[in-house]
């Protein structure tokens, strides 16, 4: 930052056709696996965007230690629906209704639980926040999405990056990469 102190958030409304579309949400989420060496807890991070500028975002770790990075994933998914459903009662309150919301997740097997309809052996130790996130899948909130680790804007939140991956994640979180926040499906 004392490298560049003009840094900033910027929001970039002039990169979509319409106002529906610009103040549509784009969200990321992820997590490591056991990732802080002291309590095997995982990191959860997640990150909202609108007018292709970061809106909310969080890291933290993980309240009980997961017992598989699926389960890492899908808490970290069932995190970020909960701050979903906030800010999007705040912004239909304000006259901005949002429709099927995209979720960005770089795990197959969590987002395939989430659309799952019945348990296994495997997979019953998650199943409350499975429920919830399937909850909202089921409701048309959002929509999940696979994204490799690669194009996943919350790995910043989760992660220690090389300065390459590091620099691109950066610029995209602040607004000032030209490309839009939509991941090819």
């Amino acid at each position: 930052l004392k490298e560049k102190p003009k840094l900033g958030l910027k929001f970039n409304r002039s990169l979509f056709k319409s106002s529906k579309e610009a103040f549509s949400f784009i969200c990321y989420s992820d997590s490591d696996y056991a990732g802080d060496l002291v309590t095997c807890r995982s990191r959860s991070g997640h990150a909202i965007f609108s007018c292709n500028s970061l809106i909310y975002w969080r890291s933290r770790l993980q309240p009980t230690i997961s017992l598989s990075s699926t389960a890492a994933e899908i808490t970290s998914l069932s995190d970020l629906c909960r701050e979903l459903v906030w800010i999007t009662n705040i912004s239909s309150q304000i006259g901005f209704s949002q429709e099927l919301i995209p979720v960005y997740e770089d795990n197959r097997p969590a987002i395939t639980i989430a659309y799952r309809t019945n348990l296994t052996q495997r997979t019953r130790h998650i199943r409350i926040r499975d429920l919830w996130v399937r909850e909202l899948v089921n409701t048309n909130l959002c929509r999940i999405y696979y994204c490799s680790t690669y194009k996943n804007i919350a790995d910043f939140f989760t992660k220690i990056l090389n300065a390459r991956v590091f620099k691109v994640f950066a610029e995209a979180i602040t607004g000032y990469s030209n490309a839009r926040h939509i991941p090819p499906q």
